[in-house]
């Protein structure tokens, strides 16, 4: 059971989280960013900074998920982008046996605030405007099928970002598990 405390700190988490990407979305120039890497990069570096004083949030990146419930025995299905973690119920010993029969990643855990993919398309792309959007929608359907599969007392918040150096377009959707993506932010300024 989450104490109302625990609750308020997590609501906290999550607004920090949602207001950083926009403002992230917001300040960073296109011409910044050469790869996905790069925007990976950039936005873990903002929201880390953004979360420190919030000690049990930790951001990590290409965070592995199973495709179901057997426990080790299905294979990798997800790779998330980044994920901000509860620390509070991650295991990831260092130099000693964990507490617990970890899976072929090494570490665990249970809770975790956000989960965010992110697509980066380049100017010299030559696929359509059409495919692009569908390499997002299946981003879309991968966060719903990680946050309807995972049991998390904190209803994390799932979100899909796309940088589109072609159309000079970056744009965020916050993805619920049964509705249509709600549209974050739309920015077509060049800057």
């Amino acid at each position: 059971m989450i104490s109302c405390e625990d609750l308020i700190e997590t609501e906290i988490i999550k607004e920090i989280i949602k207001q950083t990407i926009l403002q992230f979305i917001e300040a960073t120039n296109l011409e910044d960013l050469l790869t996905e890497d790069d925007l990976r990069c950039h936005l873990f570096y903002w929201i880390k900074n953004a979360i420190k004083d919030h000690s049990q949030a930790s951001i990590h990146s290409e965070v592995r998920w199973y495709g179901g419930q057997n426990f080790g025995k299905e294979k990798l299905k997800f790779r998330a982008d980044l994920v901000v973690i509860d620390i509070e119920t991650l295991d990831n010993p260092i130099g000693k046996i964990s507490s617990i029969r970890l899976n072929s990643k090494g570490y665990a855990f249970e809770d975790y605030y956000a989960v965010i993919e992110l697509k980066l398309r380049r100017p010299n792309d030559n696929s359509s405007d059409a495919s692009f959007e569908e390499m997002i929608k299946r981003d879309f359907e991968k966060v719903r099928i990680i946050k309807s599969r995972t049991s998390t007392k904190h209803s994390p918040l799932t979100i899909v970002i796309s940088f589109d150096k072609r159309r000079i377009k970056k744009e965020a959707w916050l993805i619920e598990e049964s509705y249509d993506p709600t549209l974050l932010i739309n920015s077509t300024s060049y800057q």
